[in-house]
């Protein structure tokens, strides 16, 4: 079979697991929709939730929009308690998403949910919507599951704030090898004199792809020159 038919294939199997995931009668069989976008790539879960705030956004007047998208972020919280991860994962996606006056506080409680998948997209959306707790993101900073740790290091470079940096400075020199790699691959997206410090610092990294990794994130925050002058 040639690579254009499989892809093909591959993309009418991922549009009828959308059409499913949106509009089959069956939660459980919606759930399974979800679970299986997933494992085609986690980005379809963040496609499938800016498809529904679309629909309840809908095409009707600016006022009609700002009901809609409070009663998205409404359902997407509601999402967070839900018994089927795949649902809570779809709420803490869509709650980042939609945002709201109280999406960062509700994000917060998805930290200690029990799936790995829930915890890393709660930590992302929190920071996305605003949420500055660095102490609360520290435990998921030094979790035992990659994925989520992923998440914690992305959500403390979008805090962007001098107790984040410090907590990511920390990661740097006392986290294990891929936390270590984590961090320095993302501190080059912060245009800071303490961020490019941590990163020189990290050229001295006993492992080999850790120090890499610093070396090209250096190079890129030179080549802004911005905060940090070559």
């Amino acid at each position: 079979m040639h690579s254009t038919t499989r892809s093909a294939d591959a993309s009418r199997i991922v549009e009828a697991l959308f059409s499913t995931a949106l509009d089959d009668p069956d939660e459980a069989v919606r759930a399974a929709a979800i679970e299986s976008l997933y494992f085609h790539g986690d980005d379809h879960v963040d496609r499938l939730a800016r498809r529904i705030a679309e629909r309840r956004s809908g095409e009707d007047s600016e006022e009609r929009g700002r009901e809609a998208e409070r009663s998205a972020a409404g359902t997407f919280a509601r999402w967070l308690d839900h018994g089927r991860a795949a649902y809570r994962m779809v709420g803490a996606t869509g709650l980042g998403v939609v945002g709201g006056e109280d999406a960062a506080p509700r994000l917060r409680e998805g930290f200690d949910d029990g799936d790995a998948r829930v915890r890393a997209r709660t930590v992302r959306g929190y920071a996305r919507v605003g949420g500055e707790d660095v102490e609360a993101v520290r435990p998921l900073v030094n979790a035992p599951n990659d994925l989520v740790r992923s998440a914690a290091v992305d959500a403390l470079v979008e805090m962007d704030t001098d107790d984040a940096v410090e907590l990511l400075a920390l990661a740097a020199r006392r986290g294990n090898e891929r936390l270590r790699l984590a961090v320095v691959e993302r501190l080059g997206d912060l245009d800071r004199r303490d961020a490019t410090g941590v990163l020189l610092g990290s050229l001295e990294d006993p492992s080999e792809a850790v120090r890499r990794a610093a070396a090209a994130s250096v190079a890129a925050v030179v080549a802004e020159a911005d905060a940090v002058p070559a």
